[in-house]
């Protein structure tokens, strides 16, 4: 339920968080998600940077890998409901 609560974005970065950052390109597309959105689903995995907030990317892989752990084992008590009928 956590991870359908999440809504994926294509972003350019702009002028100021290329300051925060210089590594950036600021011409590049990127696919990402946003802090604030994610503070009020994961708050931990968001901290303040300066005055802006950063997501810590890392730390929702345990979040995705139970995603789909659920997803498998429905499909597999469906797969099985079906071949019983």
């Amino acid at each position: 339920d956590l991870i359908n609560k999440l809504n994926p974005v294509n972003f350019t970065w702009n002028n100021i968080a290329l300051q925060v950052n210089p590594s950036k390109n600021e011409t590049d597309l990127h696919a990402g998600l946003l802090a604030q959105e994610v503070q009020k689903v994961l708050p931990n995995l968001v901290h303040q940077q300066g005055n802006y907030l950063a997501l810590d990317y890392q730390q929702i892989t345990p979040y995705l890998i139970s995603a789909i752990k659920w997803i498998y084992n429905e499909l597999t008590r469906f797969e099985r409901e079906v071949n019983n009928e």
